[in-house]
């Protein structure tokens, strides 16, 4: 059914004012954001960062009545799919302010993915950039199984050409997956003392520890992320999480990301770090703050002025740290490699 078919069918009505239609589309896009399918959030605006193109509210209601007849439903306006979902409408009227979560409601999910995070698996991505003086960034990809206190690391990319190598610890000792002497593959078993403390990964389940009330965790609504309807949160409050002592965070906590499911378990995190100290330039002016920020740009000099126009200024290194789990809760198992040779690794 068209613009003139609607008419046709519902009459001529006297114009509405510019800010009742847009309360109005806001509504109608908040409500079939909640319940059609992805494949026509583009119709919504759901997902973009920008505001799509205005459309009459005829074309809208064109959309959601095909959609009925469809056998999709078109729920009303204060419907949410869960208690931590909250609908918003990019650039429109009816746009939700993020909402700080209560610290129970953060503990619960900390214990909650705690509890499953027993065993599983997880794909953690280090991003590492110099700006002293500025380096490709190389990001290194291990993916990691975990069963226990027993982890196996196997790196599936870098820049060193480290691709295939693992490191894995199983009631406390080390076994590596190295090139040996033949240039061959092989299983080597680390003997001397205190090996476990020196290995190269850090178990990706620490970060689990910065989802935590000092965050300042706030809601920022749904968001697909690998095929999975996820609710996505951000700290309001980073820093905090730079002085909990978690391994491998350091430094000044930029930003940090988690996305949870319905049942309160984590399933992704994205931290943003960055130290040393602040290398400034003259350059073309900042796109955004935010932007700067996410990379470990500054825009306020250690005395407290803010950087002055067309000059840029980064911490010397930044860090980037993205922890994808799954299958939490899964049954795995990691045991010692079969063969693998005594070896004292020397230093």
């Amino acid at each position: 059914m068209d613009e003139m078919e609607l008419v046709g069918r519902f009459g001529e009505v006297d114009p509405l004012p510019i800010e009742a239609l847009d309360r109005a589309e806001a509504v109608l896009r908040a409500a079939m954001a909640e319940t059609l399918p992805p494949v026509l959030w583009p119709l919504t605006g759901r997902g973009h960062r920008r505001r799509p193109n205005r459309r009459s509210l005829a074309s809208i209601a064109a959309v959601a009545l095909a959609c009925a007849a469809g056998g999709f439903v078109i729920a009303g306006s204060g419907s949410t799919s869960s208690p931590t979902t909250r609908s918003s409408v990019p650039g429109g009227s009816g746009h939700a302010d993020p909402a700080v979560l209560t610290a129970s409601k953060v503990r619960l999910i900390a214990s909650q993915s705690t509890a499953l995070a027993d065993s599983g698996r997880a794909v953690e991505t280090l991003t590492n950039t110099s700006n002293s003086p500025p380096q490709a960034v190389v990001p290194t990809t291990t993916d990691v199984t975990f069963s226990g206190q027993n982890v196996n690391y196997t790196v599936v990319s870098n820049g060193s050409g480290a691709k295939g190598v693992q490191e894995r610890v199983v009631d406390g000792q080390v076994y590596v997956f190295v090139e040996g002497p033949d240039l061959q593959m092989h299983w080597y078993h680390e003997t001397q003392p205190g090996a476990e403390a020196g290995t190269s990964f850090v178990d990706p389940r620490t970060l689990l520890q910065a989802v935590s009330p000092s965050a300042g965790l706030e809601n920022l609504g749904q968001e697909w992320v690998a095929g999975v309807e996820l609710t996505h949160l951000r700290a309001t409050t980073p820093g905090a999480i730079g002085q909990m002592g978690i391994p491998d965070v350091s430094g000044t906590v930029k930003s940090f990301d988690v996305w949870i499911d319905g049942d309160n378990v984590v399933h992704q995190m994205t931290v943003s770090a960055a130290s040393g100290n602040i290398l400034c330039s003259r350059s073309a002016p900042r796109v955004s703050p935010q932007a700067d920020e996410s990379v470990g740009g500054v825009t306020t000099l250690p005395g407290g002025n803010p950087v002055p126009a067309g000059v840029t200024c980064a911490y010397a290194t930044a860090t980037t740290t993205e922890i994808s789990f799954s299958n939490l809760g899964a049954p795995e198992t990691v045991t010692v490699p079969p063969g693998a040779v005594d070896q004292q690794a020397e230093g």
